[in-house]
């Protein structure tokens, strides 16, 4: 309590986290007025140029105080986005109208997938206009924010010239706050190591940038008042400047509370300054409070606060400060990414005392080369040295074992009990300070709670990947199987759809992967997790159709396969592979088929536990199906008063698969459709569905429904899950 005594806004703090906490989950939220009626129309709107971003294909105009006739008055807040294909003729402060297709974000449809809906009501984002064209109707400008774009545009130009391509992304994160030309694995290196941080303007720039300034003000002898004065106007010009991130405005507000206490003579309480600032944002914005960034943010500095001092006494200040953000921050880190850096304590060590170097000499580099490309050649090359190390460390760490722990999504009541028993045992610390290692016990004790653990029932998924088919099947040992993987739809089907769901289920091996056949919209996917350095998902069995000449994709992924020293099998019809409870039996091709029709060889699978059956027909089509019934393959499944429980439609729900033949011997309960929406080849044909009517087989989409999963308990009764909503 003394804690609360000493710092009376942490208790002020705490009481609006629980208030928003209480509403969020009585169901008492911001609501934001999407127009849905008009998602993929084209429709015009009028607002005001408030940020202005080129990416790296597409120009991004964002506008506030919307006007629109297809919608009512909303806040001048909110904004809308503006895609544009040309670069953006408009300053900020100018009113535009903009006229393009309305998009609107939607909720993930798979666990573990990036809530984008979610991320854009963070950011005050209502809706997104593609394709869209801009006039401005009125020329009124803010030269401040135009003065600040257009020499952001000038310094992301100079970084160009004077470091190669990779660093001069970098340096745009650090410096200026611009990821637009961050490399893609050079991010993906960064955040599995777990030094992704240094890549956003957060905390940690605006303490070197201004705690530096102030105290070199006061060497030169200026009083408090003026290197405050000084040091806190060029912070907020910098802040703006970047883009004014939630990390950024939260160590804005902090850093202007120091100085406030340096010019009244006042001690500055940490704790106190982040409950200062928790409490303004959040009152001004409660949703931020779910954000990751606000988080991860918030977590880190009250690590240093409250939990750093405690360590620091036992066990030193060299470790004990990674270790106390690391662990604070550990079930935050669990619930947004699912996985943990193992070593990213030692590599932070390593990377965070290098970072004044890289920015200071980043910024020397980027001031000099405005004057001599020569002299800016100097800091530039030292930069280089020390940012080809930060990419060393994370490569070498990547190829350590266990160097990516999955843990999944923990529960609530985990992440409560979590802190709990690192609490008590902090608290039991002070009390006994000889007991150092006694207290590991206890920290270890904490992350095992932290692991997701998922009931011991059969699952089959459905993934909602688009235009193709994922199906991830579980039994109740744990045996982990992905039954292909692909999209013509989604790009990086693998590393946005696939292992995302994997990770949030705290799945780090497959034990089978099964490829029907050779087709894009089934094997891209898997193709990223063989290929993918970063990806920790470890495959320990590779099952291909077996075929005659097979094509030269089979035989590239046979070779990445066998590059990864992965198992590969080649089944046909008879072929069975069994667990301790479920039975796989491959139904097609049959021996002697060959690669040229890739959907007539394509492998079928029938999926047994327990009494429960399903049917995986792959792209198989009418003359495929009426092979499996001629050969009474079908009848043979049947015997003893077996039925399908579940059918995957073939082909995504084409007019030339799912036959009636099929449907009249199988009588499945339920069809599963798997397709994306809008796609080009009318999936699911209208026959289709017909016919599946005509059977009496309800028929379920991931197009609709996203994943879908069924379980079958030990009871063995079968519950579906669609979404989040649970249907017996």
């Amino acid at each position: 309590m003394i804690y609360f005594k000493k710092r009376p806004l942490l208790f002020l703090t705490g009481i609006l986290i629980l208030w928003i906490l209480l509403c969020h989950f009585v169901g008492i939220r911001e609501q934001f007025p999407y127009p849905q009626s008009f998602d993929g129309k084209q429709v015009s709107c009028t607002g005001r140029v408030c940020q202005i971003e080129a990416g790296a294909d597409f120009w991004y105009v964002y506008a506030d105080h919307i006007q629109a006739d297809f919608m009512e008055e909303v806040s001048e807040r909110l904004k809308v986005r503006a895609i544009l294909e040309e670069p953006a003729d408009c300053a900020y402060g100018n009113w535009v109208q903009i006229c393009g297709k309305l998009t609107l974000a939607e909720a993930p449809s798979n666990d573990g997938a990036f809530d984008r809906l979610f991320y854009q009501q963070t950011e005050r984002l209502l809706f997104s206009m593609k394709n869209a064209r801009l006039t401005v109707r009125d020329g009124r400008q803010n030269p401040l924010l135009q003065w600040m774009y257009e020499v952001r545009r000038i310094c992301m130009r100079h970084l160009e010239q004077i470091f190669d391509e990779q660093d001069a992304g970098i340096l745009a994160a650090m410096l200026l706050g611009d990821k637009s030309r961050l490399d893609e694995e050079i991010r993906d290196w960064y955040q599995v190591g777990g030094i992704a941080h240094v890549l956003a303007i957060s905390g940690l720039h605006i303490s070197l940038f201004g705690m530096a300034l102030y105290h070199i003000l006061r060497k030169l002898g200026i009083s408090f008042v003026v290197s405050s004065g000084i040091a806190g106007s060029f912070m907020l010009f910098y802040a703006v400047f970047t883009g004014a991130g939630v990390s950024t405005r939260r160590a804005m507000i902090m850093f202007l509370l120091f100085l406030g206490a340096q010019c009244l003579g006042r001690t500055y309480d940490l704790l106190s300054a982040l409950s200062a600032a928790v409490f303004l944002l959040l009152f001004d914005y409660p949703i931020l409070l779910f954000s990751s960034g606000f988080q991860m943010s918030v977590s880190a500095v009250a690590a240093i606060g409250g939990f750093y001092p405690i360590l620091k006494k036992h066990y030193g200040s060299y470790i004990s400060s990674g270790a106390a953000i690391q662990l604070f921050m550990l079930p935050c880190v669990l619930w947004h990414s699912f996985s943990f850096p193992l070593y990213s304590v030692m590599l932070n060590s390593m990377v965070i005392p290098l970072l004044p170097f890289v920015l200071a000499g980043g910024g020397s580099a980027l001031l000099f080369s405005f004057f001599s490309l020569k002299a800016a050649s100097y800091p530039a090359a030292a930069v280089h040295r020390v940012l080809n190390l930060y990419s060393f460390l994370c490569r070498v760490s990547l190829e350590l074992p266990f160097s990516q722990m999955i843990f999944g999504r923990p529960k609530l009541w985990s992440i409560l009990l979590y802190y709990v028993i690192l609490s008590a045992g902090a608290v039991w610390l002070l009390q006994k300070k000889q007991k150092k290692v006694c207290y590991l016990v206890f920290v270890f004790m904490a992350i095992f709670f932290l692991k997701r653990t998922e009931p011991k029932a059969f699952s089959v998924t459905f993934l909602d990947v688009g235009q193709g088919d994922g199906i991830v099947l579980r039994d109740d040992t744990g045996v982990t199987m992905l039954c292909d993987g692909g999209s013509s739809s989604v790009s990086n089907v693998g590393k946005y759809r696939i292992l995302p769901y994997l990770q949030y289920h705290g799945i780090d091996r497959l034990d089978y992967v099964f490829l029907s056949h050779m087709d894009m919209d089934h094997i891209n996917g898997v193709r990223e997790l063989l290929e993918r350095q970063t990806c920790s998902i470890k495959i320990k069995n590779l099952v291909l159709p077996a075929i005659k000449n097979p094509d030269e994709t089979y035989l590239e992924i046979e070779r990445l396969a066998a590059g990864q020293k992965i198992a590969v099998h080649k089944m046909r019809e008879g072929d069975c592979i069994c667990t301790r409870s479920m039975m796989l039996t491959c139904l097609a091709p049959k021996a002697g088929d060959t690669s040229k029709n890739k959907n007539a060889t394509s492998m079928v699978l029938h999926v047994k536990y327990k009494s429960f059956d399903v049917m995986l027909m792959g792209d198989l089509e009418k003359e495929g199906e009426k092979d499996l019934i001629r050969r009474k393959k079908l009848p043979q499944l049947l015997e003893g008063g077996n039925k399908i429980e579940v059918l995957k439609a073939g082909h995504h729900g084409s007019k030339g698969a799912t036959s009636e033949e099929l449907l009249d011997i199988l009588k499945p309960q339920m069809a599963v459709l798997s397709y994306g929406k809008g796609n080009r080849y009318g999936h699911p044909a209208p026959e289709t569905i017909e016919r599946l009517e005509k059977a009496n087989c309800p028929a379920v989409s991931t197009e609709k429904c996203g994943e879908i999963t069924f379980f079958c308990l030990k009871n063995e009764k079968i519950l579906v899950r669609y979404g989040k909503n649970v249907i017996k």
